[in-house]
């Protein structure tokens, strides 16, 4: 009985993800999560940027610190990526 129900469910769940446009997919995640990742500016500079899930760049700084509490004032959940 269990296993019928979650297979069920399993269904369900790729049928609404078959139906997602390309946008409704990239917007998946968007909700309180970033990433921060290493940088290097155009003069050589190394640095870190602060992106929302869907990429779009925040912010930089010099230090990982700052971008932290960036994320954090708004309402973002920050992740480290190399």
């Amino acid at each position: 009985m269990i296993k019928d129900k979650n297979q069920h469910h399993d269904s369900l769940i790729s049928q609404q993800l078959a139906a997602l446009s390309t946008q409704d997919f990239l917007n998946l995640g968007n909700d309180g999560l970033s990433y921060i990742r290493p940088v290097t500016h155009e003069d050589g500079r190394k640095a870190y940027a602060l992106f929302g899930a869907d990429g779009s760049h925040i912010s930089s700084k010099q230090d990982i610190e700052t971008l932290h509490v960036i994320a954090r004032q708004n309402n973002l959940t920050p992740m480290f990526v190399q």
